[in-house]
């Protein structure tokens, strides 16, 4: 479940977006097109991504930078 905190327009398109979401099982992420996204993780045991077939491990307090474009799953290795 995602929260958005505040959102940038330019007319009917999104510039920039700030969201705080719960992952509390695996799944897709919604894209994003012609956006560039940074995913922190804030607490809990981080999250296992596969961003266009390449698995990243992101621990609480990392960051990682992708395309808006990218097919991206997710996995909870330590749970939610």
């Amino acid at each position: 479940m995602t929260r958005e905190l505040a959102a940038g327009l330019q007319g009917d398109d999104l510039w920039w977006r700030i969201s705080v979401a719960s992952i509390d099982r695996d799944g897709a992420f919604s894209a994003f097109p012609r956006l560039e996204r940074r995913l922190t993780v804030i607490a809990g045991a981080g999250v296992a991504l596969t961003i266009d077939g390449h698995e990243h491990l992101v621990r609480c307090g990392d960051s990682i930078e992708f395309s808006g474009n990218a097919v991206v799953r997710c996995a909870l290795p330590g749970g939610p």
